[in-house]
Parts: structure tokens; sequence; C-alpha cells
């Protein structure tokens, strides 16, 4: 009898693999569980210290865990702390643009007029141009 040769489709091996694919997921998803229970083992011990745990139970446990003791910690910083970082970053950038213009040896510039403390708010909304008396635009 001649030998038969059993050709193996490309939907057979992924009917094949697929199984084997999900169970090695299933393990890694238990094995980072047993993880967690271990680094969460005070904090099960304090909720529920004889009873058996299920993977979602560990889950949550470490949901809370993070967001009552690190969450404050890496969360955004306030508005008031972002403003104040806005705030820092716009004076360092003036500072930046005036000491460059000084060093280029050329008198107060027109456009920093706006952005001076010094001046009044009233003179800042009507820069006028060196050649001419209409109101300067930057467009």
């Amino acid at each position: 009898m001649a030998p038969t040769v059993c050709k193996v489709t490309a939907r057979d091996k992924t009917k094949l693999r697929k199984p084997v694919v999900e169970k090695m997921r299933r393990d890694r998803i238990n094995r980072c569980i047993e993880q967690l229970k271990v680094l969460l083992k005070t904090e099960i011990k304090a909720s529920q210290p004889c009873s058996k745990l299920e993977k979602a139970d560990v889950l949550e446990m470490a949901v809370i865990y993070l967001k009552s003791n690190t969450w404050p910690l890496t969360a955004s910083p306030t508005a008031d702390a972002h403003a104040q970082s806005y705030a820092d970053g716009f004076s360092r950038c003036m500072e930046e643009t005036a000491r460059f213009l000084s060093e280029q040896q050329t008198s107060k510039p027109v456009l920093m007029g706006p952005f001076d403390k010094t001046q009044q708010p009233k003179e800042s909304c009507q820069i006028m141009s060196k050649n001419s008396g209409e109101l300067w635009r930057p467009w």
C-alpha cells in the first residue's frame, strides 16, 4: 500500500493553534492575578481574611488600592499649578526676548510695549508704528 500524504491547510493550523494560544493567555492572566494577590496580601487579609477570592475581587482591590495610595500623587496638577506654570513660562519667554533684543543694541522695541508691565493698559492697545501715525497691526 502507498503511504498517504496528509496535507495540513492554514485553516487547520489556525484551528489547532487557537486553543493553545488561548490557554497561554489565560495562564498569563492567572499569573498576574496571583502576583496581585501577593502584592496586596495585607489589604486582602484586612477586607476578607478567610474567604476565597475571585479574580474580580482581586482586581477590584487592586484598583481601590491604587486609587487610594497613588492616584493623587500621579494625577495632573491643579488649575492653579497650570496657571503658575504658564505664567512662569511666559515670564521666562519675555525675559529671553528682552535679553535677545537688548543684545541687538536697539532701543526698546515697539512690539514689547504691550508686554511691559510699567505701561498703562490703555497705551498698550494703541501701539503706533514708527513711520506713520496709524495703528500697528501684525497682519
